[in-house]
């Protein structure tokens, strides 16, 4: 039976939580050094290094392409370099990234077998706010969306197993 207490959400932020700045920036350009000039992975064009990785006033790693003036944090360079619209599409890349990263938190064969005879499976899910087919939906037996919020239930966008 599914819970809301054992299901594994994985919203935009529960994402970040599990990845940091450097592991995002690598995952696309290998390993670098934050604060020396790199070719724009921005630009396929680009002969003279003029892409820079540095630390920020405030923590995290920030980029700087010199060549086109762009800039931002790291969530801002995967959406230029995938060319992603939708904050569904930030969030579907970036579990990639952290299945990629965190290889245990993915389920092989050899888990996948002990996983299904002993009953325990992984459902990460991602929230979305109460739309209007949602409302409609819940009117028709007379709930609220108070009293949907008041017993933790709530709209999902997509699941995966």
């Amino acid at each position: 039976m599914y819970s809301t207490k054992t299901a594994i959400t994985m919203s935009l932020r529960d994402l970040l939580n599990k990845v940091d700045d450097y592991t995002i920036y690598s995952y696309y350009l290998g390993s670098f050094k934050p604060g020396k000039l790199i070719n724009s992975p921005l630009r396929p064009d680009d002969q003279i290094p003029s892409f820079a990785i540095f630390p920020g006033k405030t923590g995290g790693l920030l980029f700087k392409d010199h060549g086109t003036g762009e800039s931002g944090n790291a969530l801002k360079f995967v959406k230029l370099y995938r060319g992603i619209q939708t904050r569904e599409e930030l969030e579907r890349e970036l579990l990639k990234i952290v299945r990629h990263t965190n290889p245990n938190q993915t389920i092989n064969t050899a888990t996948r077998s002990r996983l299904v005879s002993s009953g325990v499976t992984d459902i990460g899910i991602v929230r979305q706010p109460f739309n209007a087919v949602d409302k409609q939906y819940w009117k028709q037996f007379h709930i609220s969306i108070d009293t949907l919020k008041r017993f933790n239930v709530f709209s999902i966008k997509y699941f995966s197993l």
